[in-house]
């Protein structure tokens, strides 16, 4: 399901998450105000990839698990706290969540598939080998009252593929908590981008990520989830630029004394 949603009922008024950024930077991006008006200056990152001496893939996934640890795991805001989960705990859980979170689930297309067509499917993915991901479950004491997963994709960027939290559990601030945390634990491993889809009348979902310096990349009009908001936070100053530059011309000058050829 190629997209990250939280329902429209979330409190999600995300405060900037990169505090290093200038009050210049701040206000560049897409605005954010009602009608979700466009300005086609992106917000840059001052971040700058650390090098990491990384022998093998096991050094890679070492690091995104300590990464992991360090940002993620434990507590979120009182009485809330993140943990791991395997894949078929974390289906299990979300499932379950998704009804009672939101009215409108998806349609299961699960069920348009034969046996075999899922069975070649998975021989596919398995084909890609273990890609690093996240499945987290938001628990409150035994409670599981959230669930998130997301995962690497090609090009060294990273997909936030779903949010979903308990309806009695929302308007809480949990995701304004969650985010700037995960931000910093894939920026620490060394993505370039984080990659997300939303419902297009997901505003609640749309503002905050516009706010928290996300850009709109593109559209998409799904089978199963109608049509989709394609956003990317850019963790790399040159990736940004060269966006900004697609979009509207700017920093011509910066990517050509880079090397980057521009007609």
């Amino acid at each position: 399901m190629d997209r990250e949603t939280t329902t429209s009922t979330s409190t999600l008024d995300l405060d900037p998450c990169d505090s290093v950024r200038s009050e210049r930077e701040r206000r560049q991006g897409f605005a954010a105000a009602g009608s979700l008006e466009v300005r086609w200056r992106p917000r840059l990152p001052t971040w700058q990839p650390r090098v990491m001496s990384l022998s093998s893939p096991d050094d890679l996934r070492d690091c995104f698990d300590q990464a992991t640890r360090r940002h993620l795991v434990g507590t979120l805001v009182p009485g809330v706290e993140l943990r791991t989960a395997t894949t078929e705990e974390h289906e299990a859980h979300q499932d379950a969540l998704w009804t009672s979170a939101t009215d409108r689930r998806p349609p299961d297309s699960r069920q348009l598939f034969s046996d075999a067509d899922r069975a070649r499917v998975r021989a596919l993915d398995r084909l890609r080998g273990g890609c690093l991901e996240h499945r987290l479950l938001w628990c409150a004491g035994d409670e599981v009252i959230g669930a998130y997963r997301g995962t690497q994709e090609d090009g060294g960027s990273y997909l936030m593929w779903n949010t979903v939290v308990r309806r009695d559990f929302q308007r809480r601030g949990l995701y304004r908590a969650f985010l700037p945390r995960l931000i910093a634990a894939v920026r620490e491993v060394g993505f370039r981008q984080i990659h997300s889809r939303h419902h297009a009348d997901n505003n609640a979902v749309l503002v905050s990520k516009l706010k928290a310096g996300f850009v709109i990349s593109g559209f998409e009009i799904s089978p199963r989830d109608g049509v989709l908001i394609d956003l990317r936070l850019f963790l790399h100053d040159g990736l940004g630029k060269l966006f900004a530059h697609i979009v509207d011309g700017s920093y011509a000058a910066e990517l050509r004394a880079a090397g980057v050829a521009l007609p």
